[in-house]
């Protein structure tokens, strides 16, 4: 899997384990200390998944999804499977202890051996949309295009200027009846 795809698929872990707490947090909010913590982490998670996906905007501009990346997406899988079984647990109602262990698992992640790998790969891209960022009038301007366009336009208005008729120039009838023709 690629760079972009596994920032995509880590911020909807992120998405994902923020719904679980939300959840828990629900389940067991006559416990207003436990529940009140597991909104805090149901934010934090919901922040994890925004800085993620807006490393993944960055990656959209790149021309290229980066590298290809075997052993994260093994360690994406686990955590995957991970979480899997853990909130299907908690849509079965767990006591506050069980809710207490499957967070304590959840959070003992090998996402955060990944993540400080993710984020350096993707600082180099970032510096190149910085640059982008920097020169406003070429990043969002056509630049050399428009100027072979208006030398086009220049050679063609000479042309006519001399009584050349533009050979290109084709009525939309004469198209119609040389493509009958063949």
């Amino acid at each position: 899997m690629y760079l972009r795809q596994i920032l995509h698929n880590c911020a909807r872990i992120e998405d994902e384990t923020g719904r679980m707490y939300d959840e828990l947090a629900e389940l067991h909010a006559g416990n207003n200390e436990l529940a009140e913590f597991w909104k805090g982490l149901a934010s934090d998670e919901r922040f994890h998944a925004r800085v993620l996906k807006a490393l993944s905007a960055i990656m959209e501009v790149d021309v290229d999804d980066g590298p290809f990346l075997v052993t994260m997406q093994s360690a994406l899988d686990r955590e995957r499977a991970k979480l899997d079984e853990a909130r299907a647990r908690v849509s079965e109602g767990v006591t506050e202890l069980e809710a207490q262990q499957i967070t304590a698992a959840i959070e003992q992640t090998e996402l955060l051996t990944v993540y400080p790998e993710l984020f350096v790969m993707v600082q180099e891209r970032m510096r190149g949309f910085s640059r982008l960022l920097d020169r406003p009038d070429e990043t969002m301007g056509h630049g050399h295009r428009l100027d072979k366009l208006e030398s086009s336009i220049e050679k063609a208005a000479e042309s006519s200027a001399d009584g050349e008729k533009d050979p290109a120039r084709t009525s939309r009838s004469a198209r119609a009846a040389t493509s009958r023709a063949n």
